[in-house]
């Protein structure tokens, strides 16, 4: 009864995008994404030093307190270890980000039927969030998106580096969406394919669909989604929705 009444409640959906929207080579993606971010830094800093300093920066970003955003920690992290002050690395970054980035493209790939989901989720009404883990910039989200075949449009909020100050799978990356988007956990689903990371959502008071084609779980935790199936079952699931508008 409980499920049936939360169904009929829900109005709005999260969903992740690596691996549940869109496939990636998640290890070509960030092989090739080295690549040509040292090309970018190559005049600041040796490459030994870069990988040091890119991994370190992304620690800074998933780490985050909450004091600045994901964009910021990034950023300063970079101008600290570098030869450059934070509006020439900013500047740096948005070249890479619209030139060495474009590089990654043939990582990505399409998947129908999420591409078939998110049509009909929009024509039954649903508000749709694009809850990506938020340590791209938005440049690189919209790429990716527009490689797997997603359209921004869609969906009314986008998580990106620039206005995120958490990352997953802290549970304050959700209640912040929350609170920005004036939503009622009540009545939002999380749909992804990280045990640890889409299913943080839970600990938001957030219901969780764990998509299991590209399931990650790293850790082998022990997981207990509110809902769980490939996306056939997914399918199935969104095809039953009803219409809220």
């Amino acid at each position: 009864m409980f499920i049936w009444v939360f169904i009929k409640s829900m109005d709005t959906i999260l969903f992740d995008l690596h691996d549940t929207l869109i496939k990636v080579n998640m290890a070509d993606l960030m092989s090739i994404y080295f690549r040509e971010f040292s090309l970018a830094f190559q005049q600041k800093c040796d490459q030994g030093n870069l990988l040091e300093l890119l991994l370190g920066a992304l620690s800074d970003m998933t780490s985050n307190d909450g004091s600045k955003t994901n964009e910021m920690a990034f950023i300063s992290r970079l101008s600290s270890e570098l030869n450059c002050n934070y509006e020439s690395c900013k500047e740096l970054l948005e070249s890479f980000y619209h030139n060495g980035f474009l590089h990654v493209k043939d990582t990505i790939n399409p998947i129908a039927e999420m591409q078939e989901n998110i049509k009909i989720l929009v024509d039954k009404g649903y508000t749709l969030v694009l809850a990506t883990n938020p340590v791209f910039s938005r440049p690189c989200v919209l790429y990716m998106m527009a490689w797997g075949g997603i359209e921004p449009s869609d969906f009314m909020y986008i998580s990106t580096y620039e206005n995120s100050r958490f990352c997953k799978p802290n549970p304050k990356y959700y209640s912040g969406i929350l609170s920005e988007l004036k939503l009622s956990p009540a009545k939002c689903m999380m749909v992804g394919n990280d045990a640890v990371e889409d299913i943080a959502a839970k600990q938001a008071n957030i219901k969780a669909y764990l998509v299991t084609d590209y399931i990650l779980n790293e850790s082998n935790m022990s997981i207990n989604p509110d809902y769980k199936g490939d996306r056939s079952a997914f399918s199935k699931f969104v095809l039953g929705l009803k219409t809220v508008h």
